[in-house]
């Protein structure tokens, strides 16, 4: 089969014939993404706004649209259930940019925490931050001891205290912002 007539052929053709195992099956799959592949570009750039991760996110559904296409049913048209696999994965990307970045600004927090919680050489402003720590609910008192006394990491943290990592994080997290809010306010009321 040449190219021109690979090209009259409809989409649902095209899918019948990949589907088969026909020997030209590669060249047409190139056909039928060719058709679709810019404007699922322009609509990942538009979601992502970032060349480098929409060519990522075209590539990876691209990829899995060509392994699943065996499971295609035609109950959609193929530029749909493309799209819907390219939507799928802008929003893993989402997911997975949002889970690094709230690690990374987790550590960023708890670095300029542990500046705050050194506690200082004058032992006034020393039993200031003890009086605070006191004043803090058991929980937030202990996960505090846990981290910056006792210098535990997140992971020993929550096999501690018998929590999942990232309940770990989140109570350390609270824990900080309570301390911060009370140490802010003593810091105000003495100024």
């Amino acid at each position: 089969m040449n190219l021109s007539e690979i090209q009259t052929l409809t989409d649902n053709e095209l899918i019948d014939l990949i589907q088969q195992q026909d020997r030209n099956a590669p060249r047409l799959f190139d056909e039928l993404i060719d058709r679709y592949r810019a404007v699922l570009f322009h609509r990942c750039l538009c979601r992502l706004s970032n060349v480098a991760d929409a060519e990522d996110v075209v590539q990876e559904a691209l990829s899995r649209s060509y392994r699943y296409l065996s499971a295609f049913r035609g109950e959609s048209s193929f530029k749909t259930w493309l799209f819907t696999i390219a939507d799928n994965q802008c929003n893993r990307f989402f997911a997975k940019r949002e889970r690094y970045q709230l690690t990374d600004d987790m550590t960023v927090l708890i670095d300029q925490e542990e500046a705050l919680y050194t506690p200082p050489e004058d032992s006034a402003q020393n039993e200031d931050v003890r009086k605070i720590l006191n004043g803090l609910p058991e929980y937030a008192r202990d996960i505090l001891m846990l981290r910056f006394d006792l210098e535990l990491s997140l992971a020993g943290i929550s096999q501690t205290l018998g929590i999942s990592l990232s309940a770990a994080k989140m109570r350390l997290y609270r824990a900080i912002e309570l301390f911060e809010k009370q140490f802010v306010s003593s810091v105000e009321i003495i100024v």
